[in-house]
């Protein structure tokens, strides 16, 4: 490359540890090319699943704490389920969505870290801290009871919520939506924060198209009212389910400002959809699991599921030989890296960092070996 100057961009991760490192060549203090590593070290994430509902699924290689497998584990026992048709209790299904709404909290609060991190706002880091500390803390009552490869199952789960978990569910969502007002008045009101994302990194609907976005990158570019986010699809027909009202008043659609303020909206809609589940769980009867039934059909299959950061692509084989399937999943974002030298052409070097973080990466920590 005959460039004579770059500049070096570190991304560090929700976890405050794993860092990536993007170089990035400037012409007139414009980008014009971009370089990273990333891919030399992709790997996909591999589960296993035994088909009885008893047999748990076993995440390979062993490198997630247990929360970290939450929607993995679900991507591939959905895919399953769809695919043969396979049934599920609706006690089963509404604590699914009650935990993936919690992953949906912790995966925009992890965001909102990176973010801070990026452009160095402590009010906001230390706020999304907490948020995020209180989600694991909730998800982290589950797995010391049944950890979640060995919750989900083809057919349901195999254990009920912890005794006192709803109730102390209810005392914490009044805090998630403390932190949710104090995210949206920084972005709503004329201040720092809100100047910085303002009109950076703007992604259209055709681009964004294009560049295989999903979940709220997608959402974020496209000029709507309203929308329906992802995992609204996997809650029951008895939940009532309510759009997610877009109400842009700044910036540009499809920029930085426009996709951290869908992430606050999503908050606000995360928290209103784990109060009616928890409400719907006290009311409806306790069965956790149908005992599933696998018909004569091909034995390796492709699926998407509709995760919380978009669409995780999912390669699943069955056994010749078991009744076990093994599945190999990829997030959305991988995608987004492929073409991050269109997104940041001719982008400011100043503004470079921004555009990156409000992509949130965080996602790529689990294809990352640690």
């Amino acid at each position: 490359m005959n460039h004579i100057i770059s500049d070096k961009f570190i991304f560090t991760f929700r976890d405050r540890k794993t860092q990536v490192s993007f170089k990035m060549y400037p012409v007139d203090n414009r980008i014009q090319t971009i370089e990273h590593d990333i891919f030399e070290n992709i790997q996909d994430i591999r589960i296993i699943t035994e088909c009885q509902p008893e047999q748990p699924t076993l995440p390979y290689p062993n490198q997630f704490n247990s929360f970290e497998t939450l929607e993995i584990c679900l991507a591939q026992v959905s895919a399953i389920e769809s695919h043969y048709g396979c049934q599920v209790p609706e006690y089963a299904r509404l604590v699914r969505s009650l935990l993936l709404n919690l992953y949906l909290l912790l995966n925009h609060f992890n965001f909102f870290t990176s973010l801070a991190e990026t452009i160095q706002l402590p009010k906001l880091l230390e706020k999304s801290l907490i948020g995020s500390q209180m989600v694991q803390s909730l998800l982290s009552d589950i797995s010391r009871h049944k950890t979640f490869d060995k919750l989900f199952v083809i057919g349901g789960i195999t254990a009920d919520l912890p005794t006192g978990f709803i109730e102390n569910l209810q005392l914490t969502i009044i805090n998630f939506e403390k932190i949710r007002k104090y995210i949206e008045r920084r972005l709503s009101h004329r201040s720092l924060f809100s100047d910085l994302l303002e009109n950076i990194g703007i992604v259209n609907t055709e681009k964004a198209a294009t560049i295989g976005f999903s979940g709220p990158n997608y959402h974020a570019s496209s000029p709507q009212s309203e929308y329906t986010p992802d995992i609204d699809k996997y809650l029951p027909i008895s939940i009532q389910r309510s759009p997610v009202k877009v109400d842009f008043s700044k910036g540009t659609i499809g920029d930085a400002w426009h996709r951290t303020w869908l992430r606050q909206l999503e908050i606000g809609h995360a928290i209103d959809s784990i109060i009616n589940i928890s409400a719907a769980l006290l009311k409806t009867d306790i069965k956790l699991v149908v005992q599933p039934h696998f018909s004569d059909r091909d034995s390796e299959f492709s699926a998407s599921y509709s995760g919380v950061e978009g669409i995780i692509d999912s390669k699943i084989v069955k056994s010749s030989h078991h009744y076990d399937f093994s599945g190999k999943h990829r997030h959305s974002i991988l995608n987004v890296l492929r073409h991050l030298e269109s997104i940041l052409k001719d982008a400011r070097l100043s503004s470079a960092k921004i555009t990156l973080a409000s992509l949130n990466l965080n996602p790529l920590i689990n294809h990352l070996p640690r």
